[in-house]
């Protein structure tokens, strides 16, 4: 995790659940003999990395407002992540996820939302994505969140964003020197925008995501 290199064909003696040794050649008989051995395939193995990913804002228990979020962003900052790094508005299709899951929370239409007080970017063919890769370089922000996703919340498959808006994302937001991050729930979604050979030819990370809920909620109402 200090220099993003992967270290390969290695073996890990694990000990009470906890890992006592990584080494790499032949394994010794005596463990052989000792203990289970698996094999791990082509699988690898991480650390865990502790709040990768946060939602902040109201924990999505109660519709979000500036006192919240700002409570939220404050007790992550300062108790918890010792670096922030924010993609800002986050990239959907015309009604696609999470625009029915905020027009279920708000009591709004899914017509009737502001969708950029809400933080989301509806993307078409005619969207002019390299304006939005310049706004989030001068913003500050280090990357560009797509939603992948037709099954979650009132999204459905019509209204996902399809894989060529997701390709023309991605370079565009090379160009701008910007990393993209999908969110993707549905494994068919998953399979659909890449597939898993892809991912480690192309050394694509998976993150889970830490859902700010309950420590919000002790806060609001200590």
């Amino acid at each position: 995790m200090e220099n993003g290199v992967v270290l390969e064909n290695r073996h890990l003696l694990i000990q009470n659940g906890r890992i006592e040794r990584i080494f790499e050649g032949a394994i010794p008989d005596n463990f052989t003999q000792n203990y289970p051995v698996t094999d791990a395939g082509k699988l690898f193995l991480m650390p865990a990395l502790f709040d990768m990913h946060a939602h902040l804002n109201s924990g999505e228990l109660i519709p979000p407002d500036d006192a919240t979020r700002l409570m939220a962003l404050e007790q992550f900052a300062e108790l918890v992540s010792p670096m922030i790094f924010a993609t800002g508005d986050f990239l959907t299709s015309p009604g696609g996820y999470p625009i029915p899951f905020l027009s279920q929370m708000l009591g709004i239409p899914a017509g009737e939302l502001n969708l950029n007080e809400q933080g989301v970017i509806e993307v078409t063919d005619a969207t002019d994505l390299k304006a939005i890769m310049t706004a989030k370089r001068e913003l500050g922000l280090h990357g560009v969140k797509v939603m992948v996703e037709s099954r979650l919340v009132g999204a459905t498959a019509e209204n996902r964003i399809s894989n060529e808006q997701i390709e023309q994302i991605a370079q565009t937001a090379s160009e701008a020197d910007l990393p993209v991050f999908a969110h993707v729930t549905n494994l068919a979604d998953f399979e659909a925008a890449n597939h898993i050979n892809t991912m480690i030819e192309d050394s694509v990370y998976v993150t889970p995501s830490l859902l700010m809920s309950y420590p919000v909620r002790f806060l609001q109402t200590a």
